[in-house]
């Protein structure tokens, strides 16, 4: 009896989820609005940025790295294959040339 009940269960499960509603939305045509406090990419004032290097220096991930010529040195470069969104260069930035968007695509 239970050797029955095991291999039909699975079955019984899927068939009840089959009439219920999906939690998932069909992403490319319907985007959901971020909140309020959405961590996304960093927009970086070029103008405003001094090249002090604080950013590269407070990240945990090493994501930044100071590349090209800025009106100081190098501009701040971020990898966001590596970053780990934890704002810390927002915080640290002297001149708040780095800022955080809740632009997450």
């Amino acid at each position: 009896m239970k050797v029955g009940y095991s291999i039909w269960k699975p079955f019984m499960l899927a068939f009840n989820h089959v009439f219920k509603r999906t939690f998932t939305i069909k992403f490319p045509f319907f985007m959901l609005e971020p909140k309020e406090r959405t961590v996304g990419r960093h927009l970086l004032d070029a103008d405003a940025c001094i090249s002090c290097g604080l950013c590269v220096m407070i990240c945990p991930s090493k994501a930044i790295k100071l590349v090209g010529e800025g009106k100081f040195g190098g501009l701040p470069e971020i990898n966001y294959g590596k970053c780990v969104f934890c704002e810390l260069c927002v915080w640290i930035c002297p001149k708040n040339a780095i800022k955080n968007t809740s632009f997450y695509e």
